[in-house]
């Protein structure tokens, strides 16, 4: 093969970027380059360039690598795959530019020596001619962190959007968001597009940013259009309009139409869809009412096409929380899967969506098809033969698009998944034509109303680079391409430099954050130029501090969010551009639910920082509530204050709260989950405080792929923030009414101890790198307990950060009376002591993977201080202490090596926590309190006792309120009776 290299013995510099001297000496390497090059996995090797190639220049113009190559005469370099492109393109980066330093990378070819040479295009743009920019500037980065301001992530809480849409800085926009790679299938088996490199995969890490995506850019009020499917559910169950579970209320007519529509095959009607007029006032529904075969998160989306005589549809989502609403304007999009967000869905008919035909416009509501939760691959290639057997989420965006736009629509052109012919190639594009195909530019043509953006992480031939870049196409970019490029990596890189305290690894910090090379995903030839592309390349998966990055919830979640602010700068920076420059805020903090003694619940909390990646400051809140603590309604505007009072909660009724802040940029993600259960007798007991708030890439959940085992960022299964409904639950099993609070709330002195009789302590996996108990808190819960107080505390490292490694030794030692014998149990059951309160404790499972909210990696082994008891063992030939219980005569305290939450049953946790608080807490009829329920009592609970319904006389008495109605009488009476034992004897009865 001949190659000729321009020789250049200087450096050039462009932008800050200084670049390597471009010498004769790259015709080494460049000659190693043309060896066959592995760059695509599955059916064998493809060479990076055809057989032939000759290398006719090589130049740095302008930070840019300018490269001509002379193809054999029999390829023409404007019919190229995009998967050949971007295989070429990544080869000679690797070459030229292994650190991805410069701005990119220009590459031509000509068919044969004498031909003109041309940009490598996957065929001729859809377009004839781009329009001219908008815009000549770069709209600048918000400003870093204050001076003086601690950065904090304010990313430790759940990711989860709120009920009801939020408004936001891009309500009335739509984001088409795509995710590289994934499941494809070769002339004879199924692969994975990149490899297996430091415990991850970007097949699969880019999908699992995309789950993150979706949740900020609809709090931000943007309509939502994922290309790779969300929400980390196998099941599905599709309705189309004429399928059973389909009902509708008033004037509906039967479409016609011939193309464009859904059609699942479960009924075949031969009706495409049915349309209702819009009115200002409702008039009609159509109800779609599925059978959900198990209780869970789903994603629910919507199918309808859009047209001139389309309007802003309302779609109202019935879940185990509420009904919530979104509004999709199908003036400007249509013909694929719309997100309508994650839901918690109870097994059985009781969800359903509900398409109204209000509207403020003219023209026709559609009732096509809805679809819940995004099931498994089906698609069957012929060269494997079979289908992937690997769900829809982690198949390649080429087989969503077949399945749903293909083998199940009707009318939708096949060019969208199927071009070249090789799947890997196809899948390139797919997202893009895709999207192109649901954008409905008639109705409007702004720029600012639409944009596309797709993740992926990098990965170069020397595993050093690191740090975010967004990518260019050099051949056929978009019209605003450049700054929508520059916009998004340099805030992200900015973001992630103001927050990386916050995680394991600094982040990188490059000369340049945009590259230019041959991107099938973001050009024009696939877009036909309708909205402005970018492809962010998050991090390199093939660095080691990258990839530990990469694997941290908290970073997924801080990309996602510095996306949705990035793209909120270049929206705002376009010609006529009515999207405001507002971010929306951080998360609530130090959050707190407690009883007011006349029952009512004070739900408190403070300020969320604020500050570039932080967002702009909260202007107002809203509370949310729910049933179940997953499953919660449209919560309630309460307005800028930090306290609110609700005094609607059901006596003996557990509820769960949660809290989030507004701006004009829209809702912050929400706080941990509250929990509160309020007893007639408005007596709050206990005081349930949440101490978990570790996200690691250690809790990751291990899954084995063929490839070998890889870690995964999924939120729910490292820390979902509501493990107050298994410690919630539990405790109102057993009668006794309790309060919650963040532990920073208890810390910060918003929530006193002593008004407690117990506190129940969650730490979950909290500890190694994250304390289980500050400083503060420790001498908090020492006071607490000094005082007469009670407590329960479990984590699976509490003894190891505390008595091992040595943050609160003497606090573990001589206030809990514990001691670690070992950081890892080896084991994942446990059975109640012999001769303890827990003895009637079975042998049960903890902490499995599948089962138990997380997996439990390496539970304590917690023996007993002198005066303390083991009270619960890990099961085994020699049995290992598990938690122990230890009674001072001034307070007790029972400490667990595991976390309570992840026992497997609901009748073990209620049944281990009921013997708990038997064992803490003073006998309810102890009416004064000194250890005994003899005459004195009496006297007390004599003085109350008026009777039924009557409300017991004096402020004391609503401890005599024994069975929590509301009333002293004979029951309680009874109930009085029962504990009754004399004086100096320790009380019968709880």
């Amino acid at each position: 093969m001949h190659i000729s290299c321009s020789e250049q013995n200087v450096s050039r510099t462009s932008r800050g970027v200084r670049f390597l001297v471009v010498t004769a000496a790259c015709c080494a390497v460049f000659i190693a380059l043309f060896a066959p090059a592995v760059v695509m996995a599955g059916d064998g090797i493809v060479k990076a360039l055809p057989a032939g190639t000759q290398v006719d220049r090589l130049e740095w113009i302008d930070g840019l690598a300018q490269i001509d190559l002379t193809l054999p005469a029999d390829v023409n370099p404007t019919t190229l795959s995009d998967g050949q492109i971007e295989a070429i393109y990544a080869a000679l980066a690797d070459a030229v530019d292994p650190d991805r330093e410069s701005l990119g990378l220009v590459v031509r070819g000509r068919a044969g020596v004498g031909g003109d040479y041309a940009p490598l295009s996957s065929g001729p743009a859809v377009a004839a001619e781009q329009p001219e920019r908008e815009t000549d500037t770069v709209a600048e980065a918000q400003p870093l962190t204050p001076a003086g301001q601690e950065a904090t992530t304010s990313l430790g809480g759940p990711t989860a959007h709120g009920g009801t849409q939020p408004a936001g800085a891009l309500s009335g926009v739509i984001v088409y968001a795509a995710a590289g790679h994934g499941w494809t299938a070769s002339s004879s088996a199924w692969y994975l597009q990149r490899p297996l490199m430091e415990d991850m995969n970007e097949d699969y890490g880019n999908v699992d940013q995309l789950h993150y995506f979706v949740q900020y850019l609809y709090n931000a009020g943007a309509t939502v259009v994922p290309f790779r499917p969300v929400g980390w559910q196998t099941i599905e169950v599709v309705l189309d309009n004429d399928d059973p579970g389909v009902t509708y209320t008033g004037t509906w007519g039967n479409s016609t139409a011939g193309a464009e529509y859904y059609e699942n095959g479960v009924t075949a009607s031969g009706v495409p869809y049915r349309y209702a007029t819009a009115e200002a006032t409702e008039s009609a529904t159509a109800r779609y009412t599925p059978t959900i075969p198990t209780t869970d998160f789903y994603p629910v989306y919507c199918w309808t096409r859009d047209d001139d005589d389309c309007v802003r549809q309302t779609y109202r989502v019935a879940h185990s929380g509420g009904v919530a609403e979104v509004v999709i304007d199908h003036r400007m999009v249509g013909k694929g899967w719309i997100w309508l967000g994650n839901y918690y869905l109870l097994a059985g008919t009781d969800n359903y969506v509900e398409i109204t035909n209000a509207s403020p416009d003219t023209g026709v509501v559609i009732a096509d098809a809805i679809r819940f939760g995004n099931g498994m691959g089906d698609i069957v290639r012929p060269g494997p033969g079979t289908i992937s057997g690997y769900a829809r989420e982690e198949e390649c965006a080429k087989y969503w698009a077949q399945s749903e736009a293909g083998n199940n629509a009707v009318g939708m052109p096949s060019s969208i998944w199927g071009n070249s012919g090789d799947d890997g190639s196809d899948n390139v594009g797919t997202s893009a034509r895709w999207a192109a195909a649901m954008n409905r530019q008639s109705y409007n043509n702004d720029r600012w109303r639409r944009a596309y953006i797709e993740y992926h992480t990098n990965a170069t031939g020397n595993h050093l680079a690191q740090g975010t870049i967004s990518l260019i196409s050099s051949s056929a970019p978009t019209t605003n391409q450049e700054a929508f490029a520059t916009i998004t990596g340099e805030k992200m890189e900015a973001d992630m430099l103001q927050l990386d305290d916050e995680f394991e690894y600094p982040w990188g910090d490059r000369p340049t954050n945009i590259y230019a090379g041959g991107y099938g995903a973001i050009s024009t030839y696939n877009n036909d130029n309708e909205f402005d592309a970018t492809l962010i390349e998050v991090a390199f998966h093939d660095q080691p501090e990258d990839a530990a990055n990469l694997l941290n919830p908290t970073v997924r979640a801080a990309v996602a969010r510095s996306t949705v602010q990035g793209l909120t700068i270049f929206l705002n920076s376009l010609s006529g551009s009515t999207v405001p420059l507002a971010f929306a805020p951080s998360p609530p903090e130090d959050v707190s639910a407690v009883h007011d003694g006349a029952g009512n619940v004070i739900v408190s909390w403070s300020t969320p920082p604020s500050g570039g990646a932080l967002g702009d400051p909260a202007t107002g809140y809203k509370v949310y509530r729910s049933p179940n603590g997953y499953g919660f309604d449209n919560g309630t505007a309460v307005g800028d204050v930090l306290t609110t009072t609700l005094t609607d909660i059901p006596a003996n009724t557990t509820v769960y709260l949660r809290v989030a802040a507004t701006n004009a940029g829209g809702e912050s993600m929400p706080t941990e989950a509250m929990a509160v259960c309020v007893p007639s007798n408005r007596w709050a007991r206990v005081l349930l405080v949440n101490g978990f708030d570790r996200v690691a890439r250690i809790e990751d959940p291990t899954e084995t792929i063929p490839l070998g085992p890889q870690k995964r960022p999924l939120w729910r299964q490292v820390n979902s923030f509501d493990y107050t409904v298994q410690h919630g639950s539990a405790i109102a099993a057993a009668g006794i009414g309790f309060d919650s609070s963040s532990n920073e709330a208890v810390a910060d002195e918003m929530v006193s101890l002593a008004a407690y009789e117990a506190v129940v302590w969650i730490l979950g996996e909290e500890g190694d790198a994250d304390v289980t108990f500050s400083a503060t808190e420790q001498a908090v819960v020492t006071a607490f307990l000094n005082g007469g107080g009670s407590i329960f505390v479990s984590g699976a490292s509490i003894g190891t950060d505390l008595d091992l490694q040595g943050n609160g030794q003497a606090f573990f030692e001589n206030v809990l009376g514990a001691n670690c014998l070992s950081s890892f149990s080896s084991s994942n059951a446990v059975e109640g002591a012999v001769g303890t309160f827990l003895a009637g404790v079975a042998q049960t499972p903890f902490g499995l993977a599948g089962v138990a909210p997380y997996w439990v990696q390496a539970p304590d082994v917690i023996g007993p201080q002198p005066g303390a008891v083991t009270v619960i063992n890990y099961p085994g030939r020699i049995k290992k202490s598990a938690g122990v219980a230890y009674d001072t005569g001034v307070y007790k305290a029972v400490t667990f090596g595991f976390p309570f939450e992840s026992l497997h049953s609901d009748a073990v946790r209620d049944q281990v926590m009921a013997s708990i608080l038997d064992y803490l807490l003073e006998c309810a009829a102890d009416l004064d309190g000194d250890g005994d329920v003899d005459l004195a009592d009496f006297g007390i609970f004599a003085g109350c006792f008026n009777g039924p319904n009557r409300i017991p006389v004096g402020s004391n008495c609503g401890p005599a309120d024994l069975d929590s109605d509301t009333d002293v009488d004979l029951a309680d009476f009874g109930m009085f009776s029962a504990c009754f034992n004399g004086p100096n004897r320790p009380a019968a009865c709880n």
